[in-house]
C-alpha cells in the first residue's frame, strides 16, 4: 500500500493521478476566472472615466481590458469563461466607438452565445455598430430586437439613441424623435440625444422645438467636448432660423459652461443678432464676449466683428473713429497682437486718413480704400460725393457720381447707413446727365461717342498714375513711426 493512504497500491495511484488532474483543472479555472475578473475591473473603470469626460484615460484603460479579455478568448475558447470575455470585448469597442472592431466582435458574441437574452445583449452592440457604419436598416431590425429586453439605463439609452440614428437614416423622423425622447428620459443627464433630436427637429422643419431642446441642455453639466458638441449644434439651429438659435442663447451667460466657451457663445450670439437686425444687441454681445473671457482668441474676435459693424455703418470720419477705438482695444489684448487683422485694419484707417488729408484725388484714394478694403460703403459713398462737392469741375467728379450710385445700389439692404445730407439717387442722376453729359465717363456710360476733351481710356490711365503716386508716398509716410506716434 501507499504509505498512510490506506488504499492498495493500483487504486491509491489512480486516486493520486485525479487528485493532480483535479487541481490542475481548478488551478487552470482560477486562472481564467481571475483573467476575465480583472479584465471586468477594468472595462468598468473605463467606461466610468468615458462617462466623467475623462476620454483619454477611460478609453487607454478599455484597450487594457480587451487585451486581457483576448488573450482568455484565444487560450480557451470553450471555457465557460470565453463568451464573459467576448462580450466584454464587443462593449469594450462600442464605447471606443471602434465600429469595424465592434462589429466583427459582435458578430463573434452571436455564435458563442445561447441564451435569448445574450443574443438580444450582441444583436443591440452589433446593431450600434452598424448604424454607424452606414447600415441603418440592418441597425433599425438589430437594435429593435436588442430593445425587447430590459438593459441597465446607460445600455437601455444608447439603444434608443443608436436606433433614433438609424431611424434618421431611414427618413422616418417622426420614429426617431420618439427614440430620442425615450433616450433622454431614461437618461436625463446625456447630452447626445438631445442634441441628435435638435438636428432632427431641424430637418423636419421644427424650429422651435429644436430651440427649446437646447435650452434643456444648457442646464446640464457638460463636459468640454460636450460644449464644443452644444456650439456645434446651435449653429445648425441657426442656420436654419437665425431667431430660433438667438433666443436659444438668451441666458447663456448663466448656463454654467467654461469661460471660454460662455465667451464663444456670446460671441456667436452677437452674430445672430446682426443677422435678424438687432444691431445695438449685437454690439452690447460683442463686448460682453470680449470682457467675459479678455485673454482668449474670442474677446479679439468679439472686436472685430464689432469693428465690421461699425466700418459697415459708418457715414463719415467721425464714424471711422469710432471703429478706430475698438481696434484699440483690442490691440491691448494678448491676442490682439498675435491676429494680423488687428494691425492691418489700423493701417487701412490710418492710409484712407492720409489719402483724406491730401485732399482733391486724395478723396478718391480714400473711397476706394473705405470700398475695397474695409467693406465700409456708407464711408466710400460720402468720400465720393465729398470729392464732387470740392472739386465739381474735375475730371473725375462724373466718375465719383457713379461710383456714388453704384453704392446705393449695392445698399439696397440697408446694412450701411445713409446720410440724411447726402442727395438721393434721382439728384445724383440729375447733376450727372445736366453738368457732365460731355464726359467720356457719361457717354460710356449711355453708348454714345460724344465725349469732349479725354477720351474714357485717357481719364482713367490719368486717374491711375495720380493715385498710384499717392499709394507711393502714403507707403512712406505711414513707415515713418513719428507719423505713427501721432495716433493714440
Amino acid at each position: 500500500m501507499v504509505s498512510g493512504s490506506g488504499l492498495p497500491p493500483g487504486l491509491a495511484l489512480k486516486a493520486h493521478i485525479f487528485l493532480v488532474a483535479a487541481a490542475a483543472a481548478s488551478a487552470t479555472g482560477c486562472v481564467y476566472f481571475n483573467s476575465v475578473y480583472n479584465a471586468n475591473a477594468l472595462f468598468e473603470r473605463g467606461r466610468r472615466e468615458i462617462e466623467h469626460g475623462n476620454e483619454a484615460a477611460g478609453r487607454a484603460t478599455l484597450d487594457e481590458s480587451i487585451e486581457k479579455a483576448e488573450r482568455v478568448v484565444e487560450n480557451k475558447p470553450n471555457s465557460r469563461w470565453a463568451d464573459d470575455a467576448q462580450r466584454l470585448i464587443a462593449y469594450a469597442r462600442v464605447l471606443r466607438e471602434e465600429w469595424p472592431e465592434a462589429a466583427e466582435a459582435s458578430v463573434k458574441l452571436l455564435e458563442m452565445v445561447h441564451s435569448a437574452r445574450d443574443s438580444a445583449e450582441a444583436a443591440g452592440f452589433l446593431g450600434m455598430a452598424e448604424v454607424r457604419l452606414g447600415n441603418s436598416a440592418q441597425a433599425d431590425s438589430l437594435l429593435t430586437a436588442a430593445l425587447e429586453e430590459d438593459w441597465n439605463e446607460r445600455l437601455h439609452a444608447s439603444l434608443f439613441y443608436s436606433r433614433g440614428l438609424a431611424r434618421i437614416g431611414l427618413g422616418q423622423l417622426s420614429s426617431a424623435d420618439d427614440d430620442f425622447r425615450a433616450s433622454s428620459a431614461i437618461d436625463r443627464e446625456w447630452v447626445a440625444p438631445r442634441l441628435a433630436r435638435a438636428r432632427e427637429l431641424v430637418m423636419a422643419g421644427r424650429y422651435q422645438e429644436a430651440g427649446f431642446e437646447l435650452t434643456q441642455v444648457f442646464k446640464l453639466t457638460l463636459e468640454r467636448d460636450e460644449e464644443d458638441e452644444l456650439y456645434q449644434a446651435v449653429q445648425h439651429v441657426a442656420a436654419a432660423d437665425p431667431e430660433v438659435g438667438r433666443v436659444a442663447l438668451l441666458k447663456v451667460e448663466v448656463a454654467g459652461l467654461s469661460v471660454g466657451m460662455t465667451a464663444r457663445f456670446v460671441k456667436l450670439r452677437g452674430d445672430l443678432d446682426v443677422d435678424v437686425g438687432r444691431i445695438v444687441d449685437a454690439e452690447r454681445d460683442y463686448r460682453l464676449a470680449a470682457e467675459i473671457a479678455p485673454q482668449s482668441r474670442t474677446a479679439v474676435d468679439a472686436y472685430l466683428a464689432l469693428v465690421d459693424l461699425k466700418l459697415a455703418r459708418a457715414i463719415t470720419l467721425a464714424d471711422l473713429e469710432d471703429a478706430y477705438a475698438v481696434l484699440r482695444d483690442a490691440r491691448q489684448l494678448n491676442f490682439g497682437t498675435r491676429i494680423a487683422t488687428v494691425a492691418e485694419l489700423i493701417e487701412l484707417i490710418r492710409r484712407l486718413e492720409y489719402f483724406v488729408e491730401r485732399g482733391e484725388v486724395g478723396y478718391l484714394a480714400a473711397a476706394e480704400v473705405a470700398w475695397e478694403d474695409l467693406e465700409s460703403l456708407g464711408l466710400a459713398r460720402h468720400l465720393y460725393l465729398t470729392y464732387v462737392e470740392e472739386q465739381p469741375d474735375g475730371l473725375w467728379a462724373p466718375k465719383a457720381l457713379l461710383a456714388a450710385l453704384d453704392l446705393m445700389d449695392l445698399d439696397s439692404s440697408g446694412t450701411n447707413g445713409t446720410s440724411s445730407i447726402e442727395p438721393p439717387a434721382e439728384e445724383l442722376r440729375r447733376q450727372l446727365l445736366e453738368n457732365y453729359w460731355s464726359s467720356a465717363y457719361v457717354q460710356a456710360l449711355v453708348g454714345e461717342a460724344k465725349a469732349e476733351g479725354f477720351t474714357y481710356e485717357e481719364l482713367e490711365q490719368g486717374l491711375r498714375q495720380q493715385l498710384n503716386s499717392l499709394r507711393i508716398q502714403a507707403d512712406r509716410v505711414l513707415s515713418d513711426p513719428r507719423r505713427a506716434s501721432n495716433r493714440p
